[in-house]
């Protein structure tokens, strides 16, 4: 009945606004994004669409996450989770459920984003999101590096990456690759680390992503015989964080090494 009498045109513009700006937060416009969200959101809340509402809240809490602003970010998610039907919304609710497992990781509330990644991952499997899954076993192994559990992290980075490379997935393989390698350095199993990176400077693993600064940064040390843990830790830190939706231009580790 509102949408009659609104001639639906209102509800129509704020999915165009949902989607617009869903958009300009993937292309990295955050204050568009913002604005258009913003405004999807009233309209979704004006009209009593609960399912539309949590999309949008959702949406807001992943743009602050890749805008690195997690606390607010976990209270958007928290009022997605609450608007967002667990069956009827299965896949939002299933994505939210990870986003809020990454920022609560990126706060040091490991303990908290191990259950929501555990969570997130019945509904990912259940719903065969191939993607979904690699990021939640990746944010799950991250935890345990995080913790210090380094061997462990280690196990699950290479299991990540046969099982990423079995599925075609080249992003995933290089970023478990290096975190395996940065694994290893910690261990002070140096020379398996360069090990490691020289595989990969040797296979196609990086080809889809070898246009990267971060990559060829690495790469053009490893040939002149200069890697180092510090290195790889840098680029990986800046993959992961490109892979969460952060558009920041690179910094070359010889300019972060300098405070430059």
């Amino acid at each position: 009945k509102q949408f009659r009498e609104a001639g639906e045109d209102s509800f129509a513009l704020a999915l165009a606004d949902y989607f617009e700006g869903s958009a300009a937060s993937f292309e990295g416009d955050h204050r568009s994004s913002w604005r258009l969200l913003r405004a999807a959101h009233s309209e979704f809340q004006l009209y009593a669409q609960e399912n539309w509402t949590g999309r949008s809240e959702a949406a807001l809490g992943t743009l602050l996450l890749n805008r690195n602003k997690n606390e607010s970010a976990i209270h958007f998610f928290d009022s997605a989770l609450k608007a967002l039907h667990p069956v009827l919304d299965e896949a939002a609710y299933g994505y939210t459920l990870s986003n809020r497992a990454g920022s609560l990781m990126l706060l040091g509330r490991l303990d908290t984003a191990r259950a929501a990644y555990a969570k997130a991952l019945g509904f990912a499997r259940r719903l065969n999101m191939k993607v979904g899954v690699f990021q939640i076993r990746y944010g799950l192994a991250s935890i345990e590096l995080k913790r210090n559990r380094v061997a462990r992290a280690l196990q699950l980075f290479e299991r990540i990456a046969v099982d990423a490379r079995s599925e075609n997935l080249p992003q995933r393989v290089l970023t478990a690759e290096l975190r395996a390698a940065e694994c290893l350095g910690i261990l002070g199993r140096t020379a398996e680390m360069l090990g490691r990176v020289g595989q990969l400077r040797q296979s196609g693993a990086a080809d889809a992503v070898n246009f990267d600064p971060a990559i060829r940064d690495l790469f053009s040390r490893f040939d002149e015989q200069s890697v180092s843990l510090e290195l790889v830790a840098h680029v990986i830190e800046y993959l992961d964080a490109q892979d969460r939706g952060v558009r920041a231009a690179y910094k070359p580790f010889r300019a972060a090494a300098n405070g430059s």
